[in-house]
């Protein structure tokens, strides 16, 4: 039976005893009928206004006690209310909900409390939301209900109290859980023999492209390169396609951190996309602390662009606040995105591919090997260990002169995010 059932039954009940006291009133007159209707009243006029009148007035502010958050931590939100009026006997019930913006798969956080004021007029609610996911947290507007400890009538509103908060992704220190499996050695020498010199080296497939003497320097085209460094002129005359070395003006980037943001890689795969995300983050702060000039992109649907160095003031911190906002869901793949992302590379640099499978990388090597830069792979897989089918991958992989490094992600633990009353599950109402 439902609750709007239990009290409609119930005021039928108060309805037809206090019919009968009023009949006994009338017919006997007794002190006893009277007293007896006078109390059923006052019972019944508390139980339809006292829920109404305890929530008039009433207010919230929501507080976040811990700020710096990062996935995998704990979130603490305190309530705090003000009622209107002071009366006992009303029970009060509290739902907050939290929604992850960036994620919308995941599940939202409900807390629900039910607490008794008494005659207390303010009133503190303590909860804990753990563990938390990487992404943008909105809080719902808060649902007071009230009701009468008789059971009678229940009111409810709903309080604005807008709310968010930002994740950040999980810090990855010296205790990671993820494996990291070493597949087999870069076969560097048999690889030297197949993979084209780069660029301007002797016996180079483009050293005739670099002129001697006075005048511009020159190279072959590739892929990705500004057009307007291209030759157009020595174009006209019918000659190969050439382009001129990048301006000096223009800072070039040692360090290339690329995510894969495409939906067709993960697959609703989203603690791999985090792994991913958080790996990034991780790579991003080794770079400027060892004075690189680091580049981060993500290719998803709002592109993340950000570039720092040690001497630059707040770069890990913005790169945290825009990694914790990226959503896998580009249509577009990243081996495609990665070409015309390394034009900007200088010479003997390095751009470190992060995403969770073996793409169509080849084009992306050549152009990485035809600057004189190292290209790296970083795979982040599900499972105890990477299947036969991707080994086989990475070692051919490995033949084109591109280094793989494989992490694997430890199952799940089934552990949901929930929000517990109080520190450690305490009582958190004061």
């Amino acid at each position: 039976m439902k609750g709007k059932e239990q009290r409609l039954i119930g005021w039928l009940l108060l309805c037809m005893l206090w019919s009968g006291l009023m009949t006994a009133a009338q017919l006997r007159g007794g002190a006893t009928e009277w007293f007896a209707l006078i109390v059923l009243t006052g019972v019944i006029l508390f139980g339809a206004a006292a829920p109404m009148l305890s929530l008039r007035g009433i207010s919230v502010k929501r507080s976040l006690l811990n700020p710096g958050l990062h996935a995998g931590a704990e979130l603490r939100v305190r309530l705090e209310f003000r009622a209107g009026l002071i009366l006992p006997m009303i029970w009060i019930a509290v739902k907050e909900e939290i929604r992850n913006t960036t994620n919308p798969r995941i599940e939202p956080v409900i807390y629900r409390r039910v607490i008794l004021p008494w005659l207390r007029r303010e009133y503190t609610i303590d909860y804990v939301v753990r563990p938390l996911r990487r992404g943008e947290l909105r809080f719902e507007p808060v649902v007071v209900t009230a009701g009468d400890l008789f059971g009678l009538t229940v009111r409810q509103i709903t309080l604005i109290c807008e709310g968010r908060a930002v994740v950040l992704p999980e810090l990855i220190g010296e205790r990671e859980d993820r494996k990291t499996w070493q597949l087999a050695e870069t076969r560097m020498a048999e690889s030297a023999r197949t993979i084209p010199t780069p660029v301007g080296e002797p016996g180079g497939l483009a050293t005739a492209g670099l002129q001697a003497g006075a005048g511009e320097e020159v190279r072959s085209y590739s892929a990705g390169d500004p057009l307007r460094y291209l030759d157009w002129r020595g174009l006209a005359k019918g000659r190969s396609w050439q382009t001129r070395k990048e301006s000096p003006e223009e800072p070039l980037f040692d360090r290339l951190i690329a995510v894969d943001c495409s939906e067709v890689s993960f697959r609703k795969e989203e603690r791999l996309f985090d792994a991913c995300i958080s790996k990034a983050l991780w790579a991003f702060e080794q770079a400027l602390l060892a004075g690189s000039r680091v580049r981060l992109y993500c290719g998803s649907s709002e592109p993340v662009k950000l570039e720092g160095h040690r001497e630059a003031r707040g770069s890990y911190m913005r790169a945290a606040d825009r990694l914790a906002r990226v959503k896998a869901d580009s249509d577009k793949p990243l081996a495609w995105l990665l070409t015309h992302m390394l034009g900007g590379l200088s010479r003997g640099g390095t751009a470190v591919v992060i995403t969770t499978g073996l793409q169509d990388w080849r084009e992306a090597v050549r152009m990485a090997v035809n600057r004189g830069c190292r290209m790296e792979l970083w795979l982040i897989v599900g499972g105890k260990a990477p299947s036969y089918a991707l080994r086989e991958g990475i070692r051919d992989w490995e033949t084109y002169g591109c280094k793989v490094r494989v992490w694997t992600l430890p199952a799940e633990t089934g552990k949901l995010t929930e929000a517990l009353e109080g520190d450690d599950a305490d009582e958190g109402v004061s």
